[in-house]
């Protein structure tokens, strides 16, 4: 049986996160991008770039509040509004999203 490792990076996408991501690929090493909805909003473009390449893209809330300070009802609401914008890159990168 073969078990897979993945690596995961939190509050993505940077600056640098297509060099990221090409670094990864070229060294075949899968990994989930944790993504503030605020972040993948502003970057699609790169958040598509790296769907396309395999990579996940995982919901890390639409700010960065701290969730402990924040009332329930609004870390809910962040959840989804990101959930929604991972949902959206999806689409446009035209690959099923593979998990949530």
């Amino acid at each position: 049986m073969t078990k897979t490792v993945y690596l995961t990076i939190d509050d993505g996408p940077s600056v640098d996160f297509k060099e990221k991501v090409d670094y990864l690929a070229s060294k075949k090493i899968p990994a989930i991008f944790f993504c503030r909805g605020e972040l993948v909003e502003k970057q699609q473009k790169d958040t598509i770039y790296a769907i396309k390449k395999g990579f996940i893209i995982g919901n890390h809330g639409y700010g960065h509040p701290f969730f402990s300070k924040t009332p329930l009802k609004e870390c809910f609401e962040r959840i989804k509004k990101t959930d929604k914008i991972i949902e959206e890159v999806y689409k446009k990168a035209e690959i099923k999203r593979p998990i949530k």
